[in-house]
């Protein structure tokens, strides 16, 4: 008789869970799971769009770069117009560049001035001045649910001819 109260015991603390707590247990799982996929889903949508910020950031840079290097007086760097190329593949960008020229009063040692707009006149016609100051502008055609990207470089180049 105490042998078979002994199995009895046994046999209760053997039971397995019940049906209440195997939903809670699963109910507590798919919270986890769901927090968990939601989480890599908006680390996928950040990292295309940082991926986007990237690409767009290179055009611009290639672009200034592009720019920067033509020679002073290239009808592409004509002062106080702008140019606007939009490119299709392989992802829809606009690329976009302004040109300023700038005549910097003779004895100024600082040229970044030009760009805070001090101890500089602007000219109206192409050829007046000794400064040229390149803005690109490259924006994204795809939007993102943080936003469309943009992208805007300065550059400057210096007339280094002897007038």
């Amino acid at each position: 008789m105490v042998l078979q109260m002994m199995f009895q015991k046994q046999r209760r603390s053997e039971a397995g869970v019940s049906l209440v707590e195997t939903l809670i247990a699963l109910l507590i799982l798919s919270f986890v799971s769901i927090s968990t996929l939601a989480m890599f889903s908006q680390g996928m949508r950040l990292n295309k769009a940082g991926s986007d910020y990237t690409s767009i950031t290179n055009v611009a840079k290639d672009k200034i770069e592009e720019l920067l290097s033509l020679t002073y007086d290239n009808v592409d760097l004509t002062p106080d117009t702008s140019t606007s190329v939009t490119i299709h593949e392989p992802d829809l960008m606009t690329i976009t560049w302004r040109v300023a020229e700038h005549n910097v009063a003779q004895g100024t040692t600082d040229i970044s001035a030009v760009f805070a707009g001090g101890s500089m006149t602007s000219t109206t016609a192409a050829g007046l001045g000794n400064v040229k100051v390149v803005a690109v502008t490259v924006s994204s055609g795809r939007e993102f649910a943080i936003g469309r990207r943009t992208v805007t470089l300065q550059g400057m180049m210096v007339d280094l001819r002897t007038n």
